[in-house]
Formats: structure tokens, sequence, C-alpha cells
């Protein structure tokens, strides 16, 4: 039988740190420096979890039955399963502002203006872009006061004009005549 002892008998646990098993989910535990074990294979092995566009780390787990993987933001399993709930404050805030430190000890529940507040104050959370440059591939330069008036006249979402200025290259139709996006902040 598959059991958390067995596990940690072959995987070396980090000092003070303790499993629990993720609630809904038999193989699967979840410790309180955020680490999320699992048996794949009839092996226990630590899921290597992924980035996402915000800097979240987050993992696939299988429900027992299903064949389809759910998708979970590692900070919040940490805190379901390590924090008591609290139904008024539904969102889970990074106290350091790291958003990859899982640990239980840097986590809380706030409501989700609280957690805005705690960024700004913390300035965790910086001004949005005020100008936007695009060049383009003609070496024209076009320079708009928002994200949101670029978006407008280009014909394409914000969230494109955001994506797309993280990159060297534009490689979308929409903005195939253009070379490069600059966000400029305060």
């Amino acid at each position: 039988m598959k059991t958390l002892d067995n596990a940690l008998q072959i995987l070396q646990p980090l000092p003070n740190e303790h499993f629990t098993e993720i609630k809904g989910f038999d193989k699967y535990w979840i410790s309180n420096h955020g680490r999320v074990l699992s048996w794949k294979h009839n092996i226990p092995t630590f899921l290597q979890p992924s980035k996402d566009r915000e800097g979240y780390l987050h993992v696939r787990i299988y429900r027992k039955g299903h064949s389809s993987a759910t998708l979970f933001k590692v900070h919040r399993l940490v805190a379901l399963n390590f924090l008591k709930p609290s139904p008024e404050r539904p969102t889970v805030n990074h106290k350091d502002g790291d958003k990859q430190n899982n640990n239980a000890s840097n986590l809380e529940w706030m409501t989700q203006q609280e957690n805005i507040l705690h960024g700004r104050l913390n300035g965790f959370i910086t001004s949005k872009a005020k100008r936007v440059t695009v060049i383009f591939n003609d070496t024209t330069q076009i320079t708009f006061k928002s994200i949101a008036e670029a978006a407008n006249i280009l014909l394409v979402s914000k969230s494109t004009i955001r994506d797309y200025s993280e990159r060297e290259i534009v490689t979308t139709q929409l903005l195939k005549n253009v070379e490069k996006i600059i966000l400029h902040y305060n």
C-alpha cells in the first residue's frame, strides 16, 4: 500500500516539512513548504511545478477515476490544506510578495481589496504603463498614451499589446507590420 511514510523513506523531506493528503486526490500530498508529492507509476516523486504568466507556480493533478488533470496553483493548495479557510477572505496573499514562496508561514487569507492594498503599500504592485511605443517594420514609430489607446487603434486586445511587449519579435498576424512594442512605466 502506498503511504506517505513509505514515500518519505525514499524522498528526503526538508527541515520542518510536514505533508498532508490533498483532499479529494488520494495519491497526492502537499507540504507546508509547497512541494507536491505524487505516486507516479508506483514511485513517489515530487511534481515539478510550472510557472504561469503571472509568475505563480501551478501543478496538474488527477482525481481518482478521472482521465483529465485539474490545474491548481500551489499557493492555494498550501493555504487550503494548512491554513484555516476564511469564506469572507477567499484570496491567498504572499506576505513577502514572492509568488514562488509557497511556504505556509508566508501565506494568509485576504479579500481581493486587501491583497491589492498590501501589494501597493509594499511595492509589489507597480504602476501601469502610461505610454506604449509601437515600432513598425519600416522603422516608423508611434507612441500612444495608453495600452487601451494602442489596442483600440491597432484593433487588438489590451492583453495582446501586453503579451507582445514582452517578446523580441511580434509573431501574430494581427500585428504583422509591427516589429516591436515597448511599454513605458513611470
